[in-house]
């Protein structure tokens, strides 16, 4: 009895021991309880998160893809006019910063004209797709395939000499007459000759050569070589004539 009494007065006197036990019980209960809203909330910004990036994601592509259409033909896919200096630019930079080759060619479809004239302007328009098709097919990073105008189109090309370049040319030309059905091509090259070059200079080279192909009978690769000997040769007949 006396022992009894005597734990009864020890409790009394420590009851704030079991108002203690008693609010830690309530957080501890109330920490349990909020875990699943915790959770609740840190999925739900999760998912806004994840929302989030693939909507800037989205934006991002839309506004790379609304770059790209800027620079591109619309009827051909080939870059427009307006790329040909920064190509020039950027080839003739690592040309001269790396050693690197890089050449030029014009060309254009031969008697184009008349296949308007014959079959209409939708059939010539199939015809400039198709042919940007062909070669579209046989390029790759190292080109810059741009349609400079109406049928005529140039092509840049790094790590091609003038001799690699009139090979790839003829192989496109070669592809072009395999495939379109009594459509030919001309073509013209040329290639940088080193840091004083320059575009206009290179685009003179390469209508040159273009020319020396449309004499030559047209469906022909000729290079900036060829168009020098040709111009020479055909100085010499004028002076034999005058």
């Amino acid at each position: 009895l006396i022992a009894f009494a005597a734990l009864f007065i020890f409790d009394v006197l420590h009851w704030e021991y079991h108002l203690f036990t008693g609010i830690l019980s309530t957080v501890v209960f109330s920490v349990y309880a909020m875990v699943p809203l915790i959770l609740h909330l840190i999925r739900i910004q999760m998912m806004e998160e994840t929302a989030l990036e693939r909507q800037n994601e989205r934006l991002a592509q839309e506004l790379v893809a609304s770059q790209d259409a800027a620079q591109r033909d619309f009827l051909t896919g080939c870059y427009n006019r307006h790329q040909l200096d920064a190509g020039f630019d950027r080839f003739s930079v690592l040309a001269h910063e790396r050693g690197f080759r890089f050449s030029l060619a014009l060309f254009d479809i031969d008697h184009f004209k008349e296949v308007n004239d014959t079959h209409g302007h939708l059939a010539g328009d199939q015809v400039l797709r198709d042919i940007a098709a062909i070669i579209h097919d046989e390029i790759d990073r190292r080109h810059i395939f741009i349609r400079y105008g109406g049928d005529e189109f140039i092509l840049l090309s790094l790590h091609h000499d003038l001799a690699q370049m009139a090979m790839f040319c003829e192989t496109l030309r070669a592809a072009i007459e395999a495939t379109m059905g009594g459509i030919t091509m001309s073509f013209g090259v040329s290639t940088w000759h080193g840091a004083g070059d320059s575009m206009h200079s290179l685009m003179e080279r390469a209508d040159r050569a273009l020319y020396c192909s449309k004499e030559k009978g047209r469906n022909s690769v000729s290079t900036e070589g060829e168009a020098a000997c040709c111009a020479t040769c055909a100085n010499a007949n004028a002076e034999h004539h005058r």
